[in-house]
Order: structure tokens, then sequence, then C-alpha cells
């Protein structure tokens, strides 16, 4: 099995919440964490960092900067 988090779009539904600048991926809907957080968190309970395949699109790249919370 292949763990994919998919963070590809900006949440536009969410709007005014979610912007292009912090889509709806990286905001703390559920507490203090954001739901990306929450899904690569509940991941790492079973596989390693580089078995969590992360689908995004550039600009989410970009926000992400390939950082996961545990590095």
């Amino acid at each position: 099995m292949i763990p994919v988090i998919i963070c590809g779009g900006f949440g536009t539904k969410l709007w005014p919440i979610s912007r292009q600048h912090k889509p709806k991926h990286f905001l703390p809907l559920i507490g203090t964490k954001s739901l990306f957080q929450l899904n690569y968190e509940g991941l790492r309970t079973k596989f390693k960092p580089e078995e969590i395949y992360i689908s995004e699109s550039a600009l989410i790249r970009a926000i992400i900067n390939f950082s996961k919370p545990d590095k």
C-alpha cells in the first residue's frame, strides 16, 4: 500500500477563510492542527516519512516547501 496525502487545491469553497496563500488543508480546522498535520501524523503511525507520498500542485509545494511536521 502507498499512502497518499492529496493537497492540490485551495479550498475555494471555504472562502474567505481559505486563501491561496493559506489553503484549507493548512488551516487549523480541528483544534490547533491542520488537516495536513492530522493526516500526516495518522499515516506516521504505520509508515516511514519516505513511504508517504504527498500529491501537491506547484503552488502548494511552495507553501509546504517539503517540510513535513516531524522534520
